[in-house]
């Protein structure tokens, strides 16, 4: 992934986004607008754009069936487990004797399997979870890392070797590895709570939010539409607005219906950006918003300490994962860590001591 950006308020940015996503693949050349430029648009539209108060919040989505399942990649697209049929009965055969508490006698089956297909990871979690449950942190550690070497997006691997660390009391490695499980699988209940519980271990914050602009586009006829908007999130508003009725409007720059669209989450950023870094207003009580000015450094400020900004990260994590959690399985390996950096150095930092 390689991208090149600067928001800025007197010109358009310019972005080259080289990206793999779920269900699309593309390269962007686009110009991403201002918020400046998306009010000029606004005023100068054949469309009348009235503004006003939301009534009441918008609730957020419910996003507990997006969840990914036990992937693998294979050709640069993600894959199930799938084993052959003398491989299935072994695996079966290891799991009874799991479940029966025959713990060395799964190992010496899963070995079994495991010298027929040595890269498969469903074996060595079973290992692992053989060694945890008698007790033996080091051996389950070494195993399901042997299944994170073979299958780094095995979001159960990360997620029960973090767990794993916990019982070692080494809370700062737990944390590395729960946060990898978290993206890899984001809405997962399980892996949340296991995440929330470790990050307050750390004494990181754990407050958490899913990305819900606070606005409703109602079309009130053929020439007028109606903004009705929290005043925080008038321009992101303005900007769904002239995405959904504007004609011609990046007409020719989107992707296709039902794909996550990378370009119009950018956008939607810079609408926020914009007028929010220029403002003194306290966003404690919009922790989405919070996190979304301090993602980029500005030269001056107390983010100026972060040495990159996190844009994408934050459009990545926020915006596409929630609804296509099956994104992250197109990262590379050092695109999930800048995520997990974003993670635990801007959406859930360290709280300062008094």
């Amino acid at each position: 992934m390689s991208f090149q950006m600067r928001i800025n308020n007197a010109s358009k940015t310019i972005l080259c986004v080289t990206f793999m996503l779920v269900l699309c693949s593309y390269i962007w050349t686009v110009n991403i607008y201002t918020f400046d430029e998306l009010q000029n648009i606004l005023e100068e539209s054949p469309i009348v754009y009235y503004q006003d108060f939301l009534p009441a919040p918008v609730p957020c989505p419910a996003y507990d069936w997006c969840l990914t399942d036990a992937i693998y990649i294979e050709n640069d697209e993600p894959t199930r487990y799938t084993m052959t049929e003398e491989e299935t009965a072994l695996y079966s055969k290891a799991d009874g004797c799991f479940s029966s508490n025959e713990y060395a006698l799964a190992r010496e089956i899963a070995g079994q399997l495991l010298n027929k297909n040595a890269k498969l990871a469903e074996a060595m979690k079973l290992v692992a979870r053989t060694y945890a449950l008698e007790g033996n942190w080091d051996k389950a550690i070494k195993w399901y890392q042997k299944a994170i070497d073979v299958n780094f997006y095995d979001f159960k691997a990360h997620w029960q070797k973090a767990m794993m660390l916990v019982m070692q009391n080494k809370k700062g490695k737990a944390l590395q590895e729960i946060t990898l499980a978290k993206i890899l699988n984001r809405n997962m209940d399980l892996v949340d709570y296991a995440f929330k519980e470790i990050l307050f271990q750390n004494g990181h914050d754990t407050t958490d939010w899913y990305f819900n602009p606070q606005i409703q586009i109602v079309k009130t006829c053929e020439d007028t539409v109606k903004i009705l908007a929290n005043p925080y999130w008038l321009s992101y508003g303005i900007h769904e607005a002239l995405w959904l009725y504007e004609p011609g409007f990046h007409a020719d720059d989107r992707a296709p219906e039902g794909k996550f669209d990378l370009m119009y989450s950018l956008e939607g950023f810079e609408s926020l950006w914009d007028p929010l870094i220029n403002s003194e207003v306290d966003l404690n009580e919009y922790p989405a918003l919070d996190v979304l000015v301090k993602s980029i450094p500005v030269k001056g400020s107390k983010m100026s300490k972060y040495d990159s900004q996190y844009t994408l990260e934050y459009v990545l994590y926020e915006m596409a994962l929630p609804a296509f959690p099956l994104a992250s399985y197109y990262w590379s390996k050092d695109e999930i860590q800048k995520v997990q950096r974003y993670i635990l150095n801007i959406r859930h930092p360290k709280i300062k001591k008094m």
